[in-house]
C-alpha cells in the first residue's frame, strides 16, 4: 500500500500489460496535448481559461454546477471533508518535498501550523473534529515517512557510490503539486498536477474518497486531461494515468490505484467535454434543474433548499474542486455578478456503511 509509489503488483500491470497496450493501440497525433493549435484540440474561443475540474467534472446531469461557479460565481464554503482533502494534498506535498530538501518537520510541527488556520463548517449531526482529523492526517503522515524512508534506503543499497542528490531524485522520481499553464489548451494558467513520476512517464491524480475500493470511471478524466497538459507545454507523449484512491476505515490508511493506458477514447471525451464547458460558459445559459439531485451536491443550497438541511454526513467522498489547491479563476471577458454562497462539497457518497475511526 503506497501513495504514488507503485507496489510489485502495479509494477506488472504496468509492464506487462500497460505499456504493451500503448505500444499495440498507439494514440493519435491529432489528440495529442502537442498538437493544441490544430484538429479537435484546437478550441474555439480564445477568451475564456477553465479550471481543471470544471472540465472534468460530471456531478450534475446537467452541469449546473459548473453554470453556477464559472457564471453566478457561486462558492463553495470549507466543510470537514472539503479541508481533510485538502490538507491530505498538502501533508503528501510536505512530507515528499521535506525528504527532497533535507528539511522534513515533525508531524506535530506540520499539525500546530495547520490546525491555527482551520476554519470548516460543521453540519448538523456530522461526527466532524479537530482531534479526528488529525488522527486521520497523523497515519497519512507516518505512512509517507516510512515509505520515503525505506525507497531511499533501498536505492542507497544498490547504488552506494551515488550523490545523495542522485539518490533522493531516482528513490522518489515525482514531481508533487507541479505547477504548469494549461492556456494551449483553455485551460487556467496555474493548473497544479498532483503527481507526475518522470521515471515512469505516470500522470497521477489523488481524490481522498469514503470508499476507496470502488473506483468511479469518469475520474480518468482528471489524469488524461493534465497528461494533455503536460504533453501541450512540454512536448513529450504520455500513455499512462492513475488515479490514487485514499480513504480511511477504522482508524486505518486504504489506498488504491487504478492505472490506465490514455486511449483515444478518453482523450476524445476530455476534449467533448471541455468544448461543452465553454460552450455553456460563454452563452451564460442555465442549464437548468435535473430530475434528481444527490443530498451531497454541493449546490443543494442554490438549486433545492428544502433539501439542504436533510443531508447530514460529512464523510462523502472529496471533490476534486475543493481539494484541487489550484486557486483557478475563471478568466473570461465577460463581467460575472455574485449572487449566491454554497456550504457543501461535491461528491457522490458510494458507501453507506463506513466505520468511524
Amino acid at each position: 500500500m503506497t501513495v504514488y509509489f507503485l507496489t510489485d503488483v502495479e509494477q506488472k500491470l504496468l509492464m506487462g500489460k500497460l505499456r504493451k497496450h500503448a505500444r499495440e493501440a498507439s494514440v493519435s497525433d491529432r489528440l495529442r496535448g502537442y498538437n493544441w493549435q490544430e484538429g479537435p484540440l484546437s478550441a474555439w474561443v480564445d477568451s475564456i481559461h477553465l479550471p481543471m475540474y470544471m472540465v472534468c467534472s460530471q456531478y450534475c446531469p446537467t452541469h449546473r454546477d459548473i453554470y453556477l461557479q464559472a457564471v453566478e460565481s457561486c462558492r463553495l464554503a470549507p466543510t470537514y471533508s472539503v479541508t481533510l482533502g485538502r490538507l491530505v494534498h498538502e501533508c503528501v506535498a510536505t512530507v515528499y518535498q521535506g525528504f527532497l530538501r533535507g528539511k522534513l518537520p515533525t508531524f506535530p510541527e506540520w499539525w500546530r501550523e495547520q490546525k491555527s488556520r482551520l476554519q470548516y463548517q460543521h453540519r448538523p449531526g456530522s461526527n466532524d473534529s479537530h482531534e479526528r482529523m488529525k488522527r486521520r492526517l497523523a497515519v497519512m503522515w507516518q505512512h509517507l515517512v516510512s515509505v520515503c524512508h525505506a525507497a531511499v534506503t533501498a536505492r542507497r543499497s544498490l547504488q552506494p557510490h551515488a550523490t545523495d542528490d542522485d539518490i533522493l531524485r531516482t528513490a522518489l522520481p515525482f514531481l508533487i503539486e507541479h505547477r504548469v499553464s494549461g492556456e494551449l489548451l483553455q485551460l487556467s494558467d496555474a493548473l497544479s498536477v498532483d503527481c507526475y513520476d518522470y521515471l515512469h512517464g505516470i500522470v497521477h491524480d489523488l481524490k481522498v474518497v469514503y470508499n476507496p475500493l470502488k473506483k468511479i470511471p469518469w475520474y480518468r478524466l482528471y489524469p488524461t486531461g493534465y497528461a494533455m497538459v503536460l504533453e501541450s507545454v512540454y512536448e513529450i507523449p504520455i500513455d499512462i494515468g492513475s488515479v490514487v484512491y485514499v480513504g480511511f476505515y477504522n482508524g486505518q490508511l486504504v489506498v488504491k490505484k487504478d492505472l490506465f493506458f490514455i486511449e483515444d477514447s478518453l482523450r476524445s471525451r476530455w476534449i467533448e467535454l471541455r468544448d461543452l464547458k465553454l460552450q455553456l460558459v460563454n452563452d451564460q445559459t442555465d442549464p437548468g434543474l435535473p430530475p434528481h439531485c444527490p443530498p451531497e451536491c454541493g449546490f443543494l443550497n442554490v438549486c433545492r433548499p428544502e433539501l439542504f438541511h436533510e443531508s447530514t454526513s460529512d464523510d462523502s467522498p472529496l471533490e476534486e474542486q475543493a481539494t484541487s489547491r489550484k486557486n483557478n479563476p475563471i478568466t473570461a471577458t465577460a463581467t460575472v455578478q455574485s449572487r449566491s454562497r454554497t456550504t457543501r462539497s461535491l461528491e457522490n457518497n458510494p458507501l453507506a456503511t463506513q466505520k468511524s475511526d
